[in-house]
């Protein structure tokens, strides 16, 4: 997937703006609080995998709450599953080489999604597929959403370290509930190890509850006895990467957010976008260096669009 041009208003520190995007490679340059940062949380938002992203009133221009937050993108190079009749393949337009937009993608015209989301006052988002010179709009899921491929790096490279919804390590597991099995399994083990524990001071204090409860008529207890609690820790989020018996989270954080930063690269299918937001934080002159000619090399070869 390519971004090719975005459009936001009323967004944050952004009254209105249009930005043709025609490279693979892009870098934003300016000072702290230009909106950099802005530009990348909006692509976020308006390409988002998640179901119900946040928004406050502060995310309004001027906390102005008389108009809509408005953000749209287009986008080519599409999935293809996304393309089939079964699911948006009649909502495609087309952008001509200037940039244009069409209704159709007919002759010289690349096919796109032009993608728009609506923020209202009542902070209730809306994800629409839009074609240019008509009123018709079909709603996109976050799961459609979700097979576009957008990837963030910034403020939280450890999310991709981990088995978490939405991770790109998750993407990289074939079997969607492997995680969520393997965390199962332990916490049950674990639950069992509890349970046959010599006896200790825990069980002195449940014998200790038991007979309490049963002189005030609580309850006519068998055996009381420690144990975990079902379900608790039961989350794939608690999954994460090890080198050996040490996490990943313990790491440095260029280590941690290079790591992140391959594990995306890996779990993207047919090209994608990743946003990155800081390039050089947390890297040492050299690994700068490394990951820039990496990524210039994926964008070279048309398997990537990096915004950073």
């Amino acid at each position: 997937m390519m971004l090719r041009h975005l459009r936001i208003e009323h967004f944050r520190g952004i009254e209105l703006t249009e930005w043709d995007v025609p490279r693979r490679l892009v870098g934003l340059v300016g000072a702290g609080d230009s909106t950099k940062t802005t530009l990348l949380d909006a692509i976020g938002l308006v390409l988002s995998p998640n179901y119900s992203p946040q928004f406050t009133d502060v995310d309004f221009y001027g906390f102005d709450l008389t108009k809509n937050i408005v953000i749209e993108a287009v986008v080519t190079d599409l999935p293809d599953n996304l393309v089939r009749e079964s699911q948006l393949g009649k909502d495609r337009s087309g952008v001509m080489p200037d940039g244009t937009l069409v209704h159709d993608p007919v002759d010289e015209a690349q096919e796109c999604f032009v993608i728009r989301l609506t923020v209202t006052p009542d902070l209730d988002p809306t994800w629409e597929v839009i074609r240019p010179g008509s009123d018709d709009v079909r709603l996109i899921t976050a799961s459609q959403r979700r097979q576009l491929g957008f990837y963030r790096l910034g403020e939280r490279p450890d999310l991709h370290l981990r088995w978490a919804r939405g991770s790109a390590l998750s993407d990289l597991t074939d079997d969607g509930n492997g995680a969520s099995s393997v965390i199962l399994d332990a916490q049950r083990e674990a639950r069992a190890a509890v349970f046959n524990t010599s006896p200790s001071a825990l069980h002195t204090a449940a014998q200790v509850a038991q007979k309490s409860a049963i002189s005030i008529g609580a309850a006519t207890f068998g055996a009381l006895r420690p144990g975990l609690e079902p379900g608790s820790a039961a989350s794939s989020h608690s999954l994460m990467l090890h080198d050996g018996q040490v996490p990943l989270s313990s790491f440095g954080l260029g280590t941690r957010r290079l790591t992140s930063l391959s594990i995306q690269d890996q779990a993207m299918d047919g090209g994608s976008i990743i946003a990155i937001d800081e390039v050089e934080h947390g890297l040492e002159p050299h690994r700068l260096a490394q990951v820039l000619r990496h990524l210039k090399k994926r964008t070279e070869a048309g398997e990537l669009q990096v915004i950073m």
